[in-house]
């Protein structure tokens, strides 16, 4: 808001932002449509199985669910709220870091049958890893901590995809290794079809966002679907 702005119209805005969130509300609670964005991989595994839960909690809001592995521009495309996962290069986007998953080093425990298991990062160097390559940038370096002890290692790999989903295509066909946050194979997770290795070494935790236009107010049904969302990744 502009630094002339009177207390009087600043008053007006919000009671504006109050009027409209009210009417968003209805007597029977939150209503209409709200438009979210999230990627494809992160959607059929997080999003999807989630969504009858908060649509039987909301019967008055209809959800347009965007699937893409592209940043979206959420003004532009009148996108009410994003799930992002990873770093975000844009800090001045409006933002909330409503989760964090562990990266591990993943395989199918038919490929572990065949491979033997590292027992430190520089073992990596002999197994074929799955690399993500987004918008020109590799993602095949990565920093290993054990205690005090570091190690960088710069994964070598003849195939390279562009999002979550090839990487898990791939793994879940045998073609290698791949170091992925724990979300991309929940459900293989717990079912023991795929395994992670080099568990008692660390490495850096993959952030979920929930993002918001820039220029004004997240509206409430986002802040609901948010929360929602945010308790959802933090259950078992």
């Amino acid at each position: 808001m502009p630094a002339g702005a009177s207390t009087s119209t600043r008053r007006r805005r919000f009671d504006g932002v109050n009027h409209a969130e009210g009417v968003a509300r209805g007597a029977g609670g939150l209503s209409g449509t709200l438009r979210v964005s999230a990627s494809v991989c992160f959607s059929r595994i997080h999003v999807m199985p989630r969504l009858p839960e908060f649509l039987a909690q909301h019967p008055s809001i209809d959800v347009n669910l965007i699937v893409n592995d592209r940043f979206v521009n959420l003004a532009d495309e009148g996108v009410d709220l994003a799930l992002r996962t990873g770093s975000l290069a844009d800090t001045s986007l409006n933002i909330r870091r409503i989760g964090q998953s562990h990266r591990r080093v993943m395989a199918t425990s038919a490929y572990w049958k065949t491979n033997e298991k590292p027992k430190t990062p520089d073992d990596l160097l002999a197994h074929e890893c799955v690399i993500l390559e987004r918008e020109g940038k590799l993602f095949d370096e990565w920093l290993f901590r054990k205690g005090a002890l570091e190690s960088t290692m710069k994964m070598r790999g003849r195939l390279k995809v562009s999002a979550g989903e090839g990487l898990r295509e791939a793994v879940l066909s045998g073609l290698g290794i791949a170091i992925v946050s724990e979300w991309l194979f929940s459900p293989e997770l717990a079912s023991g079809a795929v395994e992670s290795a080099l568990d008692d070494w660390s490495l850096p935790m993959q952030d979920l966002w929930a993002v918001f236009p820039l220029g004004g107010l997240d509206g409430a049904k986002a802040r609901e679907f948010v929360a929602f969302v945010e308790r959802c990744m933090a259950a078992p």
